[in-house]
């Protein structure tokens, strides 16, 4: 066989096994470098400061009446119901009805909720909760208003044991009673795998798993199908002490909390006492990198919140707190043809305390003056985006052949990947570069334009290993 009829054999039988490169018409790539100054104060989803409500089912206020005091900025709300009358009795239908609506609230105003379920607020009570088989009813009777419900709830706190629902004074859960364990195997049946469960301490998820190994790696984190994945700790005395008045039992719990924490497990709470720990500027930012803070209260305790205005480290902690996306630089085609292909490389700092906690997606935006062509992107795990990390998007993204010819802005879209809230801007994650635009849609302008013009006009040839279709519209 000749060398010519041999390449020629080869080359067919790449094609026929799908091995063989997409060839890609299109101009040398451009860099665009973004600058690192920050927006103060950026609005994003799912972390920050929390506005704190509750209400009695004796006494029952209406979500309603408190929504307009929620501050302007704060995408999170915490809600404590406590079901003081029913410690021997189902939960009534009213109450049942009422909860969707006040979710519903929540979704309509752009932000999402951590519900917590308890039975007392107060210490002095006799019974301070129900009795395990009363649990477990009024978790069954909640299961359907949850599950309706997950695309405006960030977590869930466990409660349901003891005063507010911190799982320490307690009148029918003792300590390592088997009963705690099955109100968190209850509550892991009625929220989907997507959201976390949020436990009052480490060694109450350690005691259900019958394990210490931590959650160490993002994959191990987003791996549902496991509980470890699935639980996280919340802190109701923040700050207070090297045990935050007995949340960790040593060092080696601060550690097994913080290393979960660093890949997407979602760590906060609120402070509970003016501390000198607490009200020190220094020590608290230095606890809240190292613990990986995504969420806290912005009402309590108040002489904390206070120190820290005094201080001058209220707004970083405001503004780190979660999340926080800075671009660092873009390679992207300057010019590509219809039917050819866009490259495109962004590198982004997370310089936020943690990682971002739920599923996101991720889409790449052709905007022309007339059409918007809008890829997304596969295998992203936002969980990834360590803390103090630079990470990469990337893609190369084949354009349909009958695009028509023009100037296109590149957009970033990072949307809630929920049905119900993708076209929502208020659940979409923005950039907090100060030369980033952000749209009226809450899409990232990249500050690039890529031109789409005839095949040969002036392009080279190269090849791409992997393409993405772009659909327009």
């Amino acid at each position: 066989m000749r060398r010519s009829d041999m390449l020629q054999s080869v080359v067919k039988g790449l094609l026929l096994l799908g091995l063989a490169c997409v060839g890609v018409v299109e101009a040398q790539l451009q860099t665009v470098s973004y600058a690192q100054s920050i927006v103060p104060n950026i609005v994003n989803p799912e972390r920050g400061f929390y506005y704190a409500t509750e209400t009695t089912l004796s006494s029952y206020e209406n979500l309603a009446d408190t929504m307009e005091e929620v501050p302007a900025g704060v995408t999170l709300l915490y809600r404590n119901y406590f079901l003081d009358n029913c410690l021997d009795k189902d939960l009534p239908n009213d109450f049942l009805l009422t909860l969707p609506k006040e979710f519903d609230l929540v979704r309509r105003a752009g932000m999402k909720m951590i519900p917590r379920f308890a039975y007392s607020d107060k210490l002095s009570v006799k019974v301070k909760d129900a009795k395990p088989a009363v649990v477990l009813r009024h978790i069954k009777q909640l299961s359907r208003v949850l599950t309706d419900n997950t695309d405006v709830i960030f977590l869930l706190q466990a409660g349901f044991v003891g005063v507010w629902g911190e799982w320490y004074y307690t009148t029918n859960f003792p300590a390592n009673s088997p009963e705690r364990d099955s109100v968190i195997a209850a509550l892991l049946t009625v929220i989907p795998a997507n959201r976390q469960l949020a436990l009052r301490t480490p060694v109450f998820k350690q005691k259900f798993l019958n394990s210490k190994k931590a959650v160490s790696s993002a994959g191990e984190a987003s791996d549902t199908s496991k509980p470890a994945a699935r639980l996280s700790i919340h802190d109701d005395c923040y700050l207070m002490d090297e045990t935050d008045a007995g949340t960790y039992r040593d060092n080696a719990d601060k550690v097994y909390m913080a290393t979960e924490a660093s890949v997407g497990l979602a760590f906060g709470g609120e402070t509970c006492a003016s501390t000198k720990l607490a009200t020190s500027c220094s020590s608290a930012l230095s606890y809240m990198k190292k613990t990986f803070t995504t969420y806290l209260n912005n009402g309590y305790h108040p002489a904390v919140l206070k120190q820290w205005r005094l201080g001058g480290c209220f707004d970083e902690v405001r503004d780190r707190m979660g999340y926080r996306l800075v671009a660092q630089q873009g390679k992207f085609s300057s010019k590509a043809s219809p039917g050819g292909t866009v490259s495109f490389e962004l590198s982004v700092k997370n310089d936020g305390y943690s990682p971002p906690v739920n599923p996101r997606d991720v889409e790449v935006i052709l905007q022309g003056s007339t059409r918007r062509c809008v890829a997304r992107l596969d295998g992203i795990n936002p969980k990834a985006w360590a803390s103090g990390s630079v990470f990469t998007l990337s893609a190369n993204l084949k354009l349909p052949q009958g695009m028509p010819l023009g100037a296109y802005r590149l957009l970033l879209n990072l949307p809630d990947p929920i049905p119900s809230l993708r076209a929502r801007k208020e659940y979409r994650m923005v950039l907090a570069n100060t030369d980033v635009t952000i749209t009226p849609e809450r899409t990232n302008d990249l500050k690039h334009t890529v031109q789409i013009v005839r095949s040969g006009s002036g392009l080279r040839r190269r090849t791409a290993s992997r393409a993405l279709q772009v659909p327009c519209i």
